[in-house]
């Protein structure tokens, strides 16, 4: 059972790589149930070091990181994994691995010292396959399945994770438009019914704008705006970050659309 509350990311500077130098610096945001929180900023801008920062995987140098007021980098591996679930860019599942077997991998955090799923996982398992539909690919290897499959299945496996917190790394990477809706969609309604925080990196600022509530920019490891996504993504703020010219239209819904004119 999912447990909603807020995460809260408080002056955070994480070091990457060489040990002493810091690749991003004082970020703060606020995670909370039912809302997706976009993460944008050109290449290089510091949004992968932040994720490996917020899960232990990158040194946290100052600030802190809590859920429902507990220090989340104090907690063991297996405490973080039922907090916050991780939906990688799509590559890295190996071959002979089948769809179940990817998908249960994200119950390892509950999963006795041998491993075993009991009835309760399964059932996690069964209900996560038929929520992103690839129940139809249970058994097929993973090296087989196309790009949007693959991303299905690890989002699979996060929601049975069954955590409160969800960071999406990229998810629509090499993915055409048709499936690129079709997965954000299927993250926007998870998010809402079930009261769960999306972290969402993006690099198509038209998505951000569409399924965003609230949206921060990196840039060069240091916040240039944070708030709601309709403020932040403003046409001289953005056409500096990404140094091209930038412009807005609004439409009726309250979501603009951006481009750069040719």
């Amino acid at each position: 059972m999912i447990h909603p509350g807020i995460l809260r990311i408080e002056r955070l500077s994480v070091a990457y790589g060489d040990a002493d130098r810091v690749t991003v610096r004082d970020v703060s945001l606020e995670l909370r149930p039912g809302q997706i929180y976009g993460l944008i900023g050109p290449n290089g801008s510091g949004k992968t070091t932040l994720i490996r920062g917020l899960t232990g995987r990158a040194r946290a140098v100052s600030g802190r990181i809590s859920f429902d007021g507990a220090d989340v980098l104090a907690l063991n591996a297996r405490k973080r994994a039922r907090i916050i679930s991780i939906v990688p860019q799509s590559s890295g599942i190996p071959g002979g691995y089948s769809v179940f077997d990817v998908v249960a991998m994200g119950r390892t955090a509950y999963c006795g010292p041998f491993g075993q799923l009991t009835a309760a996982d399964r059932e996690k398992v069964e209900s996560a396959l038929r929520s992103t539909r690839v129940a139809s690919l249970r058994d097929k290897d993973c090296a087989f399945l196309s790009g949007g499959e693959v991303q299905r299945v690890l989002i699979a496996r996060a929601i049975a994770q069954d955590t409160p917190v969800i960071i999406l790394d990229e998810p629509t990477a090499h993915l055409d438009f048709r499936y690129q809706i079709r997965l954000l969609d299927l993250v926007s309604s998870y998010s809402r019914e079930n009261g769960v925080a999306v972290l969402l990196i993006l690099h198509d600022l038209n998505l951000a704008a569409r399924y965003t509530d609230r949206t921060m920019i990196l840039a060069q490891g240091s916040v240039v705006a944070s708030g709601a996504t309709s403020a932040v993504l403003e046409p001289e703020r953005l056409s500096e970050v990404y140094r091209i010219p930038m412009e807005r239209i609004e439409r009726g819904s309250g979501k603009p659309v951006l481009f750069a004119p040719s």
